[in-house]
């Protein structure tokens, strides 16, 4: 299997909470209602989002773009730049344009994403 990442929605943001610890993968992309990207995308999107203010694990840890192998939290006023770095990509298959539809929803509704690295 190649490796990719999983985006998803955090409808309520809990500021204590490290959301690296979780039971079961599976469970936790269902909960977060994810989508996993391929690599061949989320490689250049990475090496785009370096300027993007995120958290990496939880919101006690400051961090800038997403963490290729870990957990990033993404707040709500730095998704427009993440949208506009994923619309930049000229090659997209239907998961790269679901991915769009639901930064667009989080924007909409003022949520945190969260990015599962590989």
């Amino acid at each position: 299997m190649a490796d990719s990442l999983h985006f998803g929605i955090v409808s309520e943001i809990d500021a204590a909470r490290d959301y690296s610890q979780f039971n079961s993968f599976k469970e936790i992309c269902r909960a977060h209602q994810c989508i996993e990207i391929p690599d061949q995308y989320a490689a250049r999107w990475i090496a785009e989002s370096e300027s993007l203010a995120s958290f990496v694990c939880t919101l006690q840890r400051p961090f800038k773009g997403i963490d290729y192998c870990g957990v990033t939290l993404i707040p709500a006023e730095s998704l427009p730049q993440l949208l506009d770095i994923i619309q930049l990509d000229s090659e997209r298959e239907e998961a790269v344009s679901n991915l769009i539809a639901l930064i667009q929803r989080a924007i909409q509704n003022g949520n945190f994403m969260i990015v599962y690295g590989v």
